[in-house]
């Protein structure tokens, strides 16, 4: 009835239905629409929380990529370095390249 934008007094001219019948309906329509907006409420309150959930276990996972990544490059450092010191040939390459990219025009 309020869905349709009728009064219960237009119903009951409509279809002589009691109108007390009618104010009960009305009631139960009226309860009906609050318990789906409630419920819609707490489905997106529930994926909010589930996609707040996701987003603190991507950002473990990213820090955990960059602390991977940051430990491989130490330890690709290291045994740069220790290639470095242990063969002179490579050193002195190496010693080149720097200074060829250091003489490059901006």
């Amino acid at each position: 009835m309020a869905q349709l934008g009728m009064s219960i007094e237009a119903v009951y001219e409509a279809t002589k239905i009691d109108p007390w019948f009618l104010d009960q309906l009305w009631q139960i329509t009226e309860r009906e629409a609050e318990l789906r907006a409630a419920a819609k409420q707490q489905l997106n309150e529930a994926a909010a929380r589930a996609k707040k959930v996701e987003g603190i276990r991507e950002s473990w996972r990213n820090a955990t990529k960059r602390e991977n990544r940051l430990l491989g490059a130490i330890k690709g450092g290291a045994t740069l370095r220790a290639r470095i010191l242990a063969n002179p040939a490579e050193r002195r390459r190496l010693s080149e390249q720097i200074k060829r990219a250091w003489r490059r025009p901006g």
